[in-house]
């Protein structure tokens, strides 16, 4: 109950504030403009170097699980696609029903969504995760909150220790599993996490941003580990 409660809260605190146009990464490098948030203990980000991506967020957590948001507002009719790039070094100890509240750790997850006017119950979001307990594509209701969508982009057939590059029409996804459009979004999180189990998790992230279908970057940017929808 106290999980699903503060889940909640960490929704409703993700208030809006104005995006520039020009300025479509979301830098999580050096988390300029993120807040944290804590479920339990404490996830330790660090930013790291790394020599496919240069700089990067490192996330390693001990039977911990908090994240960091970004209050920002963008506007999906020019950027609708969210990309990101992610590596898992270990992932969480596994359950023997990962569809359980002791099945949603995670050792990489994404956040994006928006509030309502309903508050922090009506906020709404879809979670991106690494899960090594389900095939890619799996999808399923978080235990904690019927209004968070839970979307497994990389599954157990994906090796942990490689790059992954991810690209999601968030417009698509959310037209998908909540059944209405969406013109924009006031949330992005990322949280890795390993506090149900009691076990530990540790992942990278690097290249978070919101982009347009076509975007010159990430077209440079392809290669055959990239996972797209």
């Amino acid at each position: 109950m106290a999980r699903k409660i503060t889940e909640a809260l960490l929704l409703c605190c993700l208030t809006v504030g104005a995006a520039k146009a020009d300025e479509p990464s979301l830098d999580i490098t050096r988390l300029d403009g993120w807040e944290s948030h804590h479920f339990k203990g404490e996830t330790d980000y660090l930013p790291a170097m790394d020599k496919t991506y240069g700089r990067v967020l490192k996330a390693t957590s001990h039977d911990s699980a908090s994240g960091y948001y970004h209050r920002r507002t963008v506007h999906l009719d020019e950027t609708p696609v969210l990309q990101w790039a992610w590596k898992v070094d270990r992932f969480p100890a596994a359950v023997d029903d990962a569809g359980r509240r002791k099945g949603q750790d995670f050792a990489a997850r994404i956040y994006v969504g928006r509030m309502s006017m309903l508050g922090m119950w009506g906020a709404k979001c879809i979670v991106y995760v690494w899960s090594d307990q389900h095939e890619t594509g799996a999808e399923w209701k978080s235990p904690f909150s019927d209004q968070i969508h839970v979307i497994a982009v990389n599954g157990r057939e994906h090796d942990a220790g490689q790059w992954r590059r991810i690209r999601r029409n968030v417009v698509e996804d959310w037209m998908r599993v909540f059944g209405e459009t969406i013109d924009s979004v006031d949330l992005v999180a990322l949280m890795t996490d390993s506090d149900n189990s009691g076990s530990q998790a540790q992942a990278w992230y690097a290249d978070l941003r919101l982009a347009p279908l076509q975007d010159e970057r990430i077209a440079a940017l392809q290669d055959p580990i990239t996972v797209e929808r």
